[in-house]
């Protein structure tokens, strides 16, 4: 068995959507031949936590990571609300997630740097633990995966000191990130991506539009791999019964100040005036850290009573949330360099098999994701919206459940089993190159 490298800084027990991706992979990668050891940094109390580890602690080596605008917005913390102790991720209340957005807002200036990022002072360490580690344990191949860039920094300094070929993932771009700073920093920022990006031997994204993105970027490269995000079949293929005493709309994960979240609750609103839905027949749910956006749109159409908040939940029991509703609200991202943002969320409301509506911008990878599928309908106005949720309530009124056909064949290569099998396909061909011109 081949045995790879992986650099991440996001690695389980961190429980975030780049650790559950990478996770994935290393939990696959020994059913198609390559052994996974990773290189990570020992997870921030302040971060969710939670997610389980498929590699033995045998097989991880963790550093030390200073995360300076953490550091940074601490600091502000106990100045603005007068407190030593700043709670963990999993200790916040309401009040306290409220405080740490306005430490976030009051720190942007530092926290939209993407070069150097905030794992800045891990990758001394990190570039230090991984030679040592490989001068016990030699590897076929490195493979890194981004944000933060400190992974791709961290896997080009190994890589050339190693002569080790060098696999780069990005899940979202780097220096041409849609987040606004100063034109000399970008200049700089876009001159110092090229150069760590030069020896690597393959380059691969999460979407068509960033794959575009990339090729133009890096012009020499002939090919860049599209590898989507994806779901975990295991967890989708049991039977679980939508709920039928009420129409469950559910949606989980963050709800980003980008998104346009009032269609929809203008929507419920009028369809509620026009007593198409009793309230009592319908529940809304939220799974996620509480949002000021949210609270403010139920209170002001008045659905404070059906929007309810069910707090952060561990990975592992969304599907059984999303399998038991009937219909799973989405939302794209209606600002900047949004058309190419397919978060990992999209894809498990896929695999559950129930109907997806989705508010955003349209003619985006998203929508294009619902089409091929037929997982869903993506609305771009509020009518759409509101004609959308009209029909599928008037099915399942008259049902108890929506009609709903997705193309399974299509999903399914979505899955982590599949897409982890064209990761090893890459990793195969690289090392056979490398083999060929040794």
């Amino acid at each position: 068995m081949k045995k790879v490298l992986i650099i991440s800084y996001r690695f389980p027990p961190d429980n975030t959507a780049g650790s559950v991706r990478v996770s994935q992979f290393a939990r696959w990668l020994p059913s198609y031949g390559w052994e996974p050891y990773v290189l990570t940094c020992i997870p921030s109390r302040y971060a969710p936590q939670g997610l389980e580890s498929p590699v033995g602690p045998d097989r991880v080596i963790r550093t030390q990571s200073r995360n300076y605008v953490e550091s940074l917005k601490q600091a502000v913390y106990r100045i603005i609300k007068g407190e030593r102790r700043i709670p963990s991720h999993d200790e916040r209340t309401v009040s306290v997630s409220g405080s740490m957005r306005t430490v976030s807002r009051l720190c942007n200036p530092f926290s939209e740097i993407r070069w150097p990022d905030y794992a800045l002072f891990w990758q001394k360490k990190a570039v230090r633990e991984g030679l040592a580690f490989l001068s016990d344990k030699p590897v076929d191949l490195i493979f890194s995966s981004s944000p933060p860039p400190s992974s791709h920094i961290v896997a080009s300094r190994i890589a050339r000191r190693t002569g080790i070929p060098w696999v780069a993932e990005y899940r979202d771009p780097w220096s041409t990130h849609a987040m606004k700073r100063l034109q000399l920093l970008e200049t700089l920022e876009k001159k110092y991506e090229k150069g760590v990006m030069n020896n690597a031997a393959a380059i691969i994204t999460v979407t068509s539009s960033l794959k575009d993105d990339l090729q133009s970027f890096f012009p020499a490269r002939r090919i860049i791999h599209v590898m989507p995000n994806g779901f975990d079949h295991g967890s989708y293929c049991k039977s679980t019964d939508a709920n039928t005493h009420k129409l469950t709309i559910t949606y989980t994960g963050t709800v980003y100040p980008a998104y346009r979240i009032e269609p929809f609750f203008m929507s419920v609103r009028k369809l509620m005036d026009e007593e198409f839905v009793a309230r009592h027949c319908l529940e809304i749910n939220f799974y996620g850290d509480d949002s000021y956006a949210v609270t403010d749109a139920a209170r002001k159409y008045f659905l404070s009573d059906v929007v309810m908040f069910r707090g952060r939940v561990p990975h592992a029991a969304m599907a059984d949330i999303h399998m038991k509703s009937q219909l799973l609200l989405l939302f794209g991202w209606c600002g900047e360099g949004g058309k190419n943002i397919v978060t990992g969320k999209v894809f498990e409301y896929l695999a559950a098999c129930r109907p997806i509506i989705c508010f955003g911008p349209g003619g985006d990878e998203i929508e294009r994701l619902l089409d091929y599928t037929r997982g869903g309908v993506c609305c771009t106005s509020e009518d759409m919206m509101y004609e959308t949720l009209k029909k599928w309530i008037e099915e399942w009124k008259a049902t108890g459940t929506i009609d709903h056909q997705p193309r399974w064949d299509r999903i399914m290569t979505y899955s982590r089993e599949r897409q982890t099998e064209k990761l090893a396909d890459i990793f195969n061909a690289v090392s056979a190159e490398r083999s060929t011109k040794s």
